[in-house]
This record gives C-alpha cells, sequence and structure tokens, in this order.
C-alpha cells in the first residue's frame, strides 16, 4: 500500500514538472490562451459572463462558442453612440444609487442596520 501511494506520488510530480516545463518553453502560446479565456477587452469579458450566465454549460474554452457568444452579445461600435437614449427615463442621482447599493437588501427596520 506504501508504494503505491510513493508510486502515485512520483507519476503527479513528472506530470506537474512536464506541464511545468512545456509551459515554460512557450510562453507566448500560454499568454495568448489565457487572453482568449479572460480577455483584457471589458466588453469581451462582459461578454462571456454574460453567455455563462445565459447558458451554464457555454465552455469558454471551445473558440467557436467564444466567436458566437462575442456575435451575439457583442454590439457593433457605433451603435451605442447612435442610439437614441429612451424618453421614459428619469433623471437619475448617481449618489443615491450608490448610496442605496451599498446598503444592500437590509430590510429598513432591522436593528443591524447602521444609520
Amino acid at each position: 500500500m506504501g508504494m503505491a501511494r510513493i508510486f502515485r506520488r512520483f507519476v503527479m510530480a513528472v506530470v506537474v514538472v512536464g506541464a511545468g516545463g512545456i509551459a515554460a518553453s512557450h510562453p507566448d502560446a500560454i499568454k495568448a490562451f489565457y487572453e482568449d479565456i479572460y480577455p483584457s477587452d471589458p466588453a469581451k469579458r462582459e461578454a462571456l459572463d454574460l453567455c455563462f450566465m445565459h447558458d451554464h454549460k457555454f465552455n469558454r474554452l471551445d473558440p467557436s462558442q467564444r466567436e458566437v457568444c462575442y456575435g451575439s452579445m457583442l454590439l457593433p461600435r457605433g451603435e451605442l453612440s447612435s442610439a437614441p437614449a429612451p424618453a421614459d427615463r428619469p433623471n437619475v442621482n448617481l449618489v443615491d444609487l450608490q448610496r442605496a447599493a451599498a446598503q444592500g437588501s437590509m430590510p429598513h427596520n432591522d436593528i443591524r442596520r447602521a444609520k
């Protein structure tokens, strides 16, 4: 029983060292893969998060699924600025919105609530 445990640890060490060696010898490929999965572009990052929220079977490791996600979630560049503002949108006070968000969902009559 002790030999099996030693053998498993040895195999695991060989796998970890091998993976580290491969990663060290191809840093650009690893960085590009990571950038594809977790993009630095905020719009792409939000699109991937939204795709996962809509479908929990969404696989961000699959390039074809990422492209479908970007196609369905990302708006063309000029579309945000050219879209008219909704007329029924009331004037909002950002300070009040931030304060309300910071208060959370605790009931107003809760004793733990600090004013």
